[in-house]
């Protein structure tokens, strides 16, 4: 496959769960030259599902496009973080 750059003018932020999701994407996008000044990382350092989703509501005009990449064990480990991603998944529906 022939690398290209990546042209858009759209504000992309991808929230990760941790370091370790972060550190992936960022490679698999540079890897791929397809890392642009528009995509910015938001490290939620383990934060729930209700956190992202007060960040994005919170800064919703600022994102054209928002990326989540979080484990799903939350929604089964820890008492109601289904409802919470549920909430999420709606919140993320309406801005994308």
């Amino acid at each position: 496959p022939k690398n290209r750059k990546l042209k858009t003018t759209e504000k992309i932020i991808v929230f990760c769960e941790g370091e370790t999701e972060e550190s992936y994407l960022r490679n698999i996008l540079n890897d791929n030259n397809l890392m642009t000044d528009n995509i910015k990382f938001e490290n939620l350092k383990g934060g729930s599902y209700q956190n992202v989703n007060n960040l994005i509501e919170k800064n919703a005009k600022l994102i054209d496009v928002a990326i989540v990449v979080m484990d799903l064990d939350r929604c089964t480990s820890v008492p109601n973080e289904k409802k919470k991603l549920k909430k999420l998944i709606t919140t993320l529906e309406k801005l994308n």
